[in-house]
């Protein structure tokens, strides 16, 4: 049966886009649940800062969504989860001093 659909015997999958849309949702869940996390941070501590400077940890989820046709793409997940909580962490660190 040929046609537009992959089938399992040319090693397509018709769930792969959906496999990938789930990892894509992932790192974005872990990079605004980090930015939002340092928003509340600082404003917990009466921090003010430039809105840019709290969405610093989304800059991670465009460096995974643009880098995924590079070497970038071997990165797992979780490293990509991470890295958007080192940013927040370390932005936030930035604000205190």
């Amino acid at each position: 049966m040929s046609g537009d659909r992959p089938s399992a015997t040319d090693g397509g999958s018709a769930a792969a886009p959906f496999a990938r849309a789930r990892e894509d949702a992932i790192v974005a869940a872990a990079a605004a649940g980090s930015a939002v996390a340092l928003a509340l941070a600082s404003a917990g501590f009466g921090v003010d800062a430039s809105p840019a400077l709290y969405l610093s940890p989304l800059a991670v989820y465009f460096c995974y969504l643009f880098g995924k046709k590079t070497a970038l793409r071997s990165v797992g997940l979780v490293a990509w989860s991470a890295a958007s909580a080192l940013v927040a962490l370390a932005t936030f660190a930035y604000l205190l001093l």
